[in-house]
């Protein structure tokens, strides 16, 4: 059992880490958080590009 907080809405896959169980027996799942969106937080934008820190 867990707690968190989300600040942006996304959607997490759970997986269970055996992948006989993953696969054979349904252990995967979806959490989907809806909300408003803040972009200052994450902007959804993808970039191909090289990381340059």
């Amino acid at each position: 059992m867990m707690e968190f907080k989300v600040a942006v809405p996304v959607t997490f896959i759970l997986v269970d880490h055996s992948i006989f169980r993953a696969f054979n027996k349904g252990a995967l799942g979806m959490l989907k958080v809806e909300g408003e969106e803040n972009k200052t937080i994450y902007s959804g934008e993808i970039s191909d590009g090289i990381y340059l820190p």
